[in-house]
């Protein structure tokens, strides 16, 4: 068995597992844990960069130039120069 758990807050925080099993006999652990930076979700894909263009839709229909964003995998590029280079794959 396994649990992914995202805290929520900072502080500490008790989780506490209790396993029954079919004779109905229970065991339980616990642990403390320390949250100290507070989880911050990613939003959901396709909405962060909704207002730039998205590969292959081009700002300037076959290339971008400098200071132009586009996206690819859902990250924000911004082109350094004139390119039409796949938006992550050079130094441009």
């Amino acid at each position: 068995f396994d649990c992914n758990w995202q805290p929520t807050t900072t502080g500490n925080v008790t989780l506490k597992a209790i396993a029954t099993d079919a004779q109905d006999l229970t065991a339980s652990a616990q642990v403390q844990i320390a949250v100290e930076k507070e989880m911050v979700e990613p939003p959901p894909a396709g909405e962060l960069c909704e207002d730039f263009n998205v590969y292959p839709d081009w700002t300037r229909s076959d290339h971008a130039i400098g200071g132009d964003i586009m996206v690819h995998n859902n990250i924000a590029y911004s082109a350094n120069w004139w390119t039409s280079s796949i938006p992550g794959s050079d130094s441009s």
